[in-house]
């Protein structure tokens, strides 16, 4: 007997279906798993009749088939490449909202179709948090895995120099003096320790300073040296002399020798600068008075009162226990004190034992707001503009990071829904670092806009919904609809092997077809390779048809008319 769809063609008869799709649904409607089929009996509300929800069925499956021989592959380009034109724009961006600064437009599908890009430009992540964890959980938790450098938490940076007096004598001193926040508004902000910042001034920022330092120092001392050598025995070259213009006296206006030459004024200003950039006055007689006085002063204050200024001076942190019970408590103060005093005095000894041209560093660790440390040079090394070393050590000192992610931001999914559950969108990805936090991450739904990630993490099938996800995107960021059939078209074919290939030489060089290789591109190298390789060609695909001038096998080039043989 021949199959139903022989006899009624699904494209003219509604309800022709296959016996398989028939038998699903058929069991699905006696099962009713899900209690979306409407009985007889019980009318529940969100039901739906089963004659309709069979009509329903049987209509998706008419517009899910395919005329025999379509070229599906033609029609799949152009459903994506005729609107595609239409795109101008290249990021989307929401003020006040870095994390949804992304690629789109032609230069995502070019990183999607085109490249297949391993490192897209601005990757990104979707995180959806677990139902338990509230509102403020979240924007906590984003707060504590955003990348956060020290150059946030400084509200200003100075540096001066000095020339060392007594057992620094003949020693460039350059005192660096850091005034962050008050500690009470970054731990709150950022959800992190004073003791993070601690840490990370002794271990991070102190050793890239001094070796930023040194680089300077050297860099400076070979520029002047090679400066001042002399080019004795050097040629200086033939001077070509400009033949006079006798026409030039009756030109008027000034001679060349009067008014001097733009390449001279130029020399003298770039001269200017420069020397107005490098380098600076010492501080002379009076200024250094004012300096030692300014010292014994604050000599004199330290020796009069009974706290520390270093670790917490007058005022501690509002929100510590700790000072609440010392505030209490006289014997309690004055061993919180002697602790901090200690703290500060060893983690001094470390800083100056690790690095020798360390001659003092202090933080205050009670309210985590100051940090001043001194760097000793001798007076004969050429001077260095600290304040941009400071600057870039800020930078490269992190205090809290998770590999590849930047700022997170905690909002809602749907900003035009009221309501809308709140997600975590991230700045770059990191799939694995995800999974780490599955006590507040579901790990389940995370979503990232990096392919190549997904598919090395969760495997081709998980790839292959991104492709679909990721183009489709692209065009709705346009309002542009592309028929979802195109799209799942493409990603199959892009995750032909298991991997992740692209739409250029590189996804076309294990394709069978020789000719079709060289339609694309590169056609001497294709050629050159199927001749070395000696390849087979089988004529099979449209494009290598189309290059020896045979029909394409589709539409109606897919049947051909025989005629019988009779014998006489």
């Amino acid at each position: 007997m021949d199959p139903a769809l022989a006899v009624f063609p699904p494209h003219a008869n509604a309800g022709s279906t296959s016996e398989k799709f028939y038998d699903q649904v058929r069991q699905y409607t006696s099962d009713n798993p899900d209690r979306t089929i409407r009985s007889k009996t019980v009318k529940d509300e969100g039901t739906i009749a089963k004659r309709y929800f069979q009509q329903m069925l049987h209509l998706k499956y008419a517009k899910a088939i395919v005329e025999p021989g379509e070229a599906v592959g033609v029609v799949a380009g152009q459903s994506i490449g005729e609107p595609s034109t239409q795109m101008t724009l290249n990021t989307f961006h929401l003020a006040g909202f870095a994390a949804k600064n992304v690629t789109l437009g032609i230069p995502r599908l070019r990183e999607i179709l085109m490249t297949a890009s391993r490192n897209p430009k601005k990757p990104t992540m979707t995180l959806y948090p677990i139902s338990e964890i509230t509102k403020d959980d979240c924007e906590k938790f984003a707060k504590s895995i955003s990348k956060l450098p020290l150059s946030q938490l400084i509200e200003s940076a100075s540096v001066e120099e000095a020339v060392g007096q007594d057992s620094l004598d003949g020693m460039r001193l350059y005192k660096i003096r850091m005034q962050l926040y008050q500690a009470k508004e970054y731990t709150e902000e950022y959800a992190i320790q004073v003791a993070d910042v601690w840490k990370k001034l002794e271990n991070t920022f102190m050793g890239f300073l001094r070796t930023a330092m040194r680089k300077e120092i050297k860099k400076r001392g070979n520029e002047v040296a090679l400066k001042n050598v002399p080019n004795i025995g050097r040629s200086a070259g033939k001077v070509r002399e400009e033949a006079p213009r006798p026409e030039a006296d009756n030109e008027g206006g000034d001679s060349d020798e009067e008014a001097g030459g733009d390449d001279d004024a130029t020399d003298a200003k770039r001269k200017a600068n420069l020397d107005e950039g490098v380098t600076y006055d010492d501080p002379d007689e009076s200024e250094e008075e004012i300096e030692r006085q300014g010292e014994r002063e604050a000599a004199d204050e330290v020796h009069d009162s009974d706290e520390d200024e270093g670790y917490g001076g007058s005022e501690g942190m509002a929100s510590s226990d700790d000072d609440a019970a010392s505030s209490k408590d006289p014997s309690t103060s004055r061993l919180s004190k002697t602790e901090a005093k200690s703290r500060a005095s060893s983690q001094e000894e470390r800083i100056k034992d690790k690095f020798k041209e360390v001659v003092s560093f202090r933080f205050d660790e009670r309210r985590g707001d100051l940090c001043t440390t001194t760097f000793a040079f001798p007076l004969s090394s050429p001077k260095v503009l600290v304040l941009n070393l400071v600057k870039a050590a800020t930078n490269h000192t992190l205090i809290q990071e998770v590999p590849g992610l930047g700022q997170c931001t905690a909002t809602a999914e749907n900003s035009n829904v009221q309501n809308s559950p709140t997600v975590i969108m991230t700045e770059g990805a990191n799939l694995r670092a995800a999974r780490a936090f599955s006590h507040v991450i579901n790990p389940h739904r995370t979503a990232t806009n990096d392919i190549y990630a997904m598919l090395t993490e969760y495997g081709v099938e998980a790839a292959r919904s991104c492709i679909i996800a990721e183009t489709k995107a692209v065009f709705s960021g346009h309002n542009i609809d592309v028929d979802i059939r195109h799209l799942t078209l493409v990603a199959d074919y892009m995750t032909r092997d298991g991997g992740y290939l692209s739409f250029s030489r590189n996804g076309m060089k294990d394709k069978a077809s020789p000719f079709a290789k060289m339609s694309f591109e590169t056609t001497v190298g294709f050629l050159a390779g199927a001749v070395m390789d000696a390849e087979a060609e089988a004529l099979e695909s449209p494009s290598s048809r189309i290059a020896v001038g045979r029909l394409g096998r589709m539409g109606t080039g897919m049947a051909e008319v025989r005629m019988p043989l009779v014998q006489g």
